[in-house]
């Protein structure tokens, strides 16, 4: 197995081939592999709870605070009470998502080392969340979509964590479609 470094001209990124290596020292040995593939499944579901709560958080007070404005600006117009102090008070507020939408992003960055590739995990995660809010209602579709978005969140990153330089974007659309 080669070693060394590969030096990207366009994207001026350098890339450690010697990572790959230490990955194939790792399946030589049993013991190590299994406690390589059982922290792999430790750092999927770190990874798993932790966008998921973060999304699922984001969601619910931004539609708590949606309802809240709604609700006020409502009451304004009715009242004829001028609401552009109400809009900028809404705008300010809003503003704190914002820190923590960026912070899941780097916190997702030093786990992939792809920006666009955490980027459209992250993505991915909003979409199921925003989907499980909106059309997961019956019992059945309640019973399995959590237990198949976690299947299919494990199956990639399994993938990606297993293989560092293997097709990552394919294994997510994969896993998406």
């Amino acid at each position: 197995i080669g070693g060394g470094f590969l030096y990207n001209v366009y994207s001026r990124e350098l890339f450690n081939l010697n990572f790959a290596a230490d990955f194939e020292e790792v399946k030589l040995q049993l013991d190590r592999f299994v406690v390589f593939k059982v922290g792999v499944l430790f750092t999927t579901l770190f990874l798993f709870f932790t966008t998921t709560t973060l999304v699922s958080f984001t969601l619910r007070e931004t539609q708590e605070r949606m309802l809240k404005f709604t609700f006020l600006l409502q009451h304004h117009v009715r009242q004829r009470i001028p609401y552009a102090p109400l809009i900028f008070t809404h705008v300010v507020e809003s503003l704190v998502f914002v820190p923590i939408m960026v912070g899941i992003l780097f916190f997702l960055f030093e786990f992939f080392s792809d920006q666009l590739l955490a980027f459209m995990v992250l993505s991915v995660v909003w979409l199921c969340e925003v989907y499980s809010v909106i059309a997961v209602r019956t019992a059945t579709s309640i019973r399995f979509f959590p237990s198949v978005f976690f299947l299919y969140f494990t199956l990639f990153h399994v993938y990606f964590f297993s293989f560092p330089f293997g097709f990552s974007y394919l294994a997510l659309l994969a896993t998406v479609t």
